[in-house]
């Protein structure tokens, strides 16, 4: 019975916690015991439930109004660490076609990285892979 009380008083502690309080209070009690009498009560520890925060600001970033004024780095993993093809140089309009699935059919990601012949001049890269 002192145990259910403890419990209902102290929701945030454990079983363990409660055998340390029964022993302050004179009980000749040990962890087992008290582990089996709290899990056939049906006792368990109360969790808080934690408030979900937001990670990142929801506010889309601006689009680039001049040259140079946006840059994107993507990391692509063809199977191993060892291979990670850097794709920092590509288009910022490039990239979001790939990621919105609006780049021409013959361009994907592993054509990209089989590719080296891919302009740096973010126009000419534009106009090389066929993207408007």
């Amino acid at each position: 019975m002192r145990l259910c009380e403890l419990a209902a008083s102290r929701v945030r502690f454990g079983y363990r916690r409660l055998t340390v309080i029964l022993r302050r209070e004179g009980w000749r009690v040990n962890p087992k015991r008290i582990y089996r009498l709290y899990s056939e009560d049906g006792l368990t520890v109360r969790t808080k439930v934690r408030k979900k925060l937001a990670r990142r600001s929801r506010v889309p970033t601006p689009r680039a109004t001049r040259p140079n004024q946006k840059w994107s780095m993507d990391f692509i993993d063809r199977g191993s660490a060892r291979r990670l093809v850097p794709l920092g140089f590509l288009s910022p309009r490039l990239v979001e076609a790939i990621v919105e699935s609006h780049q021409p059919p013959d361009l994907g990601v592993m054509a990209l990285t089989r590719r080296i012949d891919i302009p740096l001049l973010w126009s000419a890269q534009e106009q090389a892979l066929g993207v408007r």
